[in-house]
């Protein structure tokens, strides 16, 4: 749990050290404890993935808002493996306009069609909402249920194109 503390986000860079030579080396031990988190988080996602293989569950469950490449590239591995992806795609936030169901397919295909996984996979993915519906009012938690299956409709005449 200590990986990168005490470098990235110290406040020590910018405090007025920037012409006596330190400034760079700050800044590269900074960049040292991103690349660190990084590899820690990917190197974590990656064992949560194997074990999910491993135990023969059918599928996981995500949040789509917090994936970035490195995840979605673990992620193809594992749908090319036969794991089924309960994707947490419609925001639950209350009082928010909910974005478009072809945003959401979008947030959804980018990433599946730069990394070459094949529309007919599409079935092994389920959308819900990305959080609980206890904090929305029931106009609000009706939404949120009606953008997922708009979501889930579109994602379906994808895979028959």
């Amino acid at each position: 749990g200590t990986a990168g503390s005490g470098t990235a986000g110290s406040g020590t860079a910018g405090s007025g050290t920037a012409g006596s030579g330190t400034a760079g080396s700050e800044t590269a031990a900074a960049e040292a404890g991103v690349s660190e988190t990084a590899a820690a988080e990917a190197g974590a996602w990656r064992k949560g993935l194997e074990l999910a293989l491993e135990s023969c569950i059918d599928a996981i469950a995500v949040p789509l808002d917090l994936l970035h490449t490195g995840h979605w590239e673990l992620l193809a591995g594992a749908l090319e493996s036969g794991l089924g992806l309960w994707a947490g795609t419609v925001p639950t936030r209350p009082g928010r306009v909910l974005p478009s169901y072809a945003a959401l397919v979008e947030r959804i295909m980018v990433p599946w069609r730069g990394l070459g996984l094949e529309t007919t996979r599409l079935n092994q993915l389920r959308i819900t909402p990305q959080g609980s519906l206890a904090p929305l009012s029931p106009r609000e938690a009706r939404s949120v249920l009606e953008r997922s299956l708009e979501t889930a409709e579109e994602l379906t005449a994808i895979r028959y194109r």
